[in-house]
């Protein structure tokens, strides 16, 4: 098992204690919560990870310390 699938089924099982234990809570603090685990991943490793996977035309830029966003142009076909 590599590395991100074990932080996926840590997330799983995180997000689904928290839907359990926090679910009357307010929204922003389960984010709150939450957010430290979204950006697992520094920018060049989700570069990495995309060309990995040949996501040849897939774009991604870290908006803030904690957030990426990712993009692809319409009409654009990766390499299979």
């Amino acid at each position: 098992m590599v590395v991100r699938e074990v932080i996926l089924q840590a997330l799983i099982a995180l997000i689904n204690h928290i839907n359990e234990h926090a679910k009357d809570t307010l929204p922003l603090l389960q984010c709150d919560f939450l957010a430290p685990f979204h950006a697992a991943y520094t920018i060049d490793e989700v570069h990495r990870q995309s060309i990995e996977a040949r996501l040849r035309n897939f774009c991604a830029d870290q908006v803030d310390e904690l957030h990426f966003v990712g993009w692809r142009f319409a009409g654009s076909k990766d390499e299979g």
